[in-house]
């Protein structure tokens, strides 16, 4: 509305010639119309180059953190391998002091029949030689890590020796290991035999 009461010409009378006043307030007008686009323009193109520089800082933010979580996953897994095999190692040497310092007070261990041993009764077996491994062969190792929470799960060929007689065993084992005072130990192991051809 203000715009358009300044741009209609209006007349004046000097000397009793009537002259146009309008070329000039039009022309005032259209400069303040072109200055204020230049304006807006300006404006328009630093809120532009600050969105450019606010997601370029996003992006690099984002990808930064995403290639440390990637790193930090990779370490623990990594650690995590290296407890998994040495507890292998421990159990094929029925170690049960050694067997111990992976297991959390409360870990137990699900057979494959659905029964479930605790970790005295488990350690109080390989201590008396009823139960003796002899030899253990993990394939198909994938890991899973969630905070301090990761699972393990594994293809596991095993000899062994109860009461003294052999037997043999495929089972897919699943530990899961929880991370407390800076070590991970596995609160429960779950055996199913694998039957798949």
């Amino acid at each position: 509305m203000l715009r358009s009461r300044l741009a209609t010409p209006t007349t004046s009378t000097r000397n009793g010639v009537a002259r146009s006043a309008g070329p000039r307030w039009t022309t005032f007008v259209v400069q303040l119309h072109v200055d204020l686009v230049n304006d807006l323009t300006s404006q328009a193109r630093l809120g532009s180059e600050l969105m450019k520089y606010a997601f370029l800082v996003t992006l690099v933010f984002f990808t930064v953190a995403t290639m440390f979580a990637q790193n930090s996953s990779n370490e623990m897994e990594t650690e995590i391998i290296k407890v998994e095999e040495e507890f292998g190692q421990a159990m094929i040497k029925n170690d049960a002091e050694k067997i111990a310092s992976f297991l959390a007070d409360d870990w137990i261990i699900i057979d494959p029949d659905g029964g479930i041993i605790d970790k005295a009764r488990f350690l109080s077996v390989i201590q008396s030689g009823v139960l003796i491994h002899e030899a253990m062969d993990s394939q198909d190792v994938r890991v899973r890590v969630y905070g301090t929470t990761a699972i393990v799960t594994a293809l596991t060929s095993s000899k062994a020796k109860y009461i003294d007689r052999e037997f043999s065993t495929r089972e897919r084992a699943t530990d899961v290991f929880v991370k407390r005072d800076g070590k991970w130990r596995c609160v429960i192991t779950h055996l199913t035999t694998f039957t798949k051809k």
